[in-house]
């Protein structure tokens, strides 16, 4: 398995509410099991064991920190797509490595993602097919090759 390096951006506003402490971002969000969207993520990227592994976001930020002590974090004001995009060309120029970037709000499972970065030396990102149309599924494999 290559070297990788794996950014989660949480770009999209979350869940808020009046009372500030049940607001949370995507990543927080729960499965019928009771666990994260981000504790998937990280069962799943912890198969190849990361570089190291940015979450990219700002809406409640403070509480991911909390619950993943050993993420980085970088905050980003910009929301959206257009800070995705901002992310993706920061990594692009900051990064040595091959990058694996998840969308927060993503469950993703170690073998999907190992399908994703084994065996390419090119851009490749993940589909659903939904009544017969592809859609992303929130995950994309960057090699470093691809970028040299």
């Amino acid at each position: 398995m290559p070297q990788i390096e794996v950014v989660i951006l949480d770009m999209y506003r979350g869940s808020s509410r009046l009372d500030s402490q049940k607001s949370e971002p995507r990543g927080l969000f729960t499965s019928p099991d009771g666990s994260a969207v981000l504790d998937w993520i990280s069962a799943a990227v912890a198969t190849f064991s990361p570089v190291k592994i940015t979450y990219f976001g700002s809406y409640q930020i403070q509480k991911v920190i909390e619950k993943f002590p050993d993420f980085d974090y970088r905050f980003l004001k910009n929301n959206g797509i257009t800070g995705e995009l901002e992310v993706v060309r920061l990594m692009l120029e900051e990064s040595c490595e091959n990058l694996v970037i998840l969308r927060a709000d993503s469950i993703i499972l170690p073998a999907a993602l190992t399908r994703l970065v084994q065996g390419f030396d090119k851009l490749n990102t993940s589909h659903i097919s939904v009544n017969g149309t592809d859609i992303f599924a929130g995950a994309v494999y960057i090699p470093a090759s691809a970028r040299k």
